[in-house]
C-alpha cells in the first residue's frame, strides 16, 4: 500500500472522487497525476484532471462549487492557455520536453489557492468531457478498462515510479484506467492531437515517455498488454533511438488503423476547437 509521506496530491484526488461519489457523478481520474498509479510521475503535478460524462459535467461543476472549490470564470486565467509559457513573457521559451508546458484543454477548472487543499501542492482541479478524452468507452464503470486506486493488482510502490495502490482505509477509492488502457488512451490522444491543436500532441507524448519501459529490468517499468495496432506502435517506439519517424506514425495510427478500419468510432472534437485551429493566449 501507499507509503506515508509519498505524493500528497493523492489526498486531494481522493477527496474529489469522494465528492463525485456522494453526488452520483461518474468520473475517472486521468492526466499526468494518474501516472503516479500506472507509470512514472511526470514531474511536479499541481493540476488534477477528472474525466466526466458529458451529460454530468454541469452536475460535477455544481458539486465541486458546493463543496468549497472555486470555479474559475477568468477569461484570461493562465490555466486556460494551451501554452503555459506564452502567458509569462519573462520566462525564457522552453523546449518541447517541458512536462508542464502544455496542459489539457479543460471544460472547467477550479482553483485551490484560497486554502482548500493548498498544503497538498495542488492548485487546480480540471474537468474533461468523456467525449473529448475517453470517447471509446461505453461507460466509466469499473471493469475491463477501469479499476480503482486501492486495487492490489496495480503496480507496486517503486522509488521513482508508481506509488503503489492507495490504502482504502486511508483514502476514498479513485477510479482510474488500468495501465494498458491508460497507455492506449494516451497514444490515441497523441495521435488525435497530431497537427491539430497546439501542444496537445506534445502533452500526450510526454505522458507516453513516462509510460515507456527503460529496459534492463528497470524496477519502474510497468507491465502492459496492448491491443493491436497499439502493440506494433509500442514495439517500434522501443526499438529505435530516433523517435521522430515513430511520432509521424501517429497520424497513420489514427487515420488508417483506428478510424478508417472501424476499430474505434471517431473522436468528437472539443467545441470551438476544430482541426487545424490553434487557440492562442491573450495578448
Amino acid at each position: 500500500m501507499c507509503i506515508s509521506g509519498q505524493w500528497k496530491g493523492r489526498y486531494v484526488a481522493s477527496q474529489v472522487a469522494r465528492i463525485f461519489g456522494s453526488y452520483d457523478i461518474d468520473n475517472v481520474y486521468f492526466g499526468p497525476g494518474a501516472l503516479h498509479l500506472v507509470g512514472r510521475p511526470a514531474g511536479e503535478t499541481r493540476d488534477l484532471e477528472f474525466v466526466i460524462p458529458d451529460d454530468q459535467l454541469v452536475d460535477a461543476m455544481w458539486a465541486l462549487d458546493k463543496e468549497g472549490f472555486s470555479i474559475c470564470n477568468d477569461a484570461f486565467c493562465k490555466r486556460r492557455s494551451v501554452d503555459q509559457r506564452a502567458t509569462n513573457p519573462s520566462d525564457p521559451e522552453t523546449d518541447i520536453n517541458d512536462k508542464t508546458r502544455y496542459p489539457s484543454i479543460a471544460c472547467a477548472h477550479f482553483h485551490t489557492e484560497d486554502g482548500l487543499y493548498q498544503e497538498y501542492g495542488i492548485s487546480t482541479i480540471s474537468l474533461l468531457t468523456q467525449s473529448s478524452t475517453l470517447w471509446w468507452l461505453a461507460n466509466l464503470n469499473v471493469g475491463r478498462y477501469i479499476t480503482v486506486s486501492s486495487d492490489p493488482g496495480l503496480p507496486p510502490y517503486v522509488p521513482g515510479g508508481c506509488t503503489g495502490p492507495w490504502s482504502p482505509e486511508e483514502l476514498y477509492p479513485v477510479k482510474i484506467l488500468r495501465p494498458s488502457a491508460f497507455t492506449e488512451a494516451v497514444i490515441l490522444l497523441a495521435a488525435w492531437g497530431y497537427d491539430s491543436i497546439e501542444g496537445q500532441e506534445s502533452r500526450y507524448w510526454q505522458m507516453i515517455r513516462c509510460l515507456m519501459d527503460k529496459g534492463n529490468n528497470d524496477p519502474t517499468n510497468v507491465k502492459k498488454q496492448l491491443a493491436e495496432p497499439f502493440r506494433y506502435f509500442w514495439g517500434n517506439l522501443h526499438a529505435v533511438s530516433n523517435w521522430e519517424p515513430v511520432r509521424l506514425c501517429l497520424r497513420t495510427l489514427w487515420t488508417d488503423e483506428i478510424v478508417m478500419k472501424g476499430a474505434l468510432p471517431p473522436r468528437q472534437r472539443a467545441p470551438g476547437l476544430p482541426k487545424a485551429v490553434k487557440r492562442t493566449s491573450p495578448s
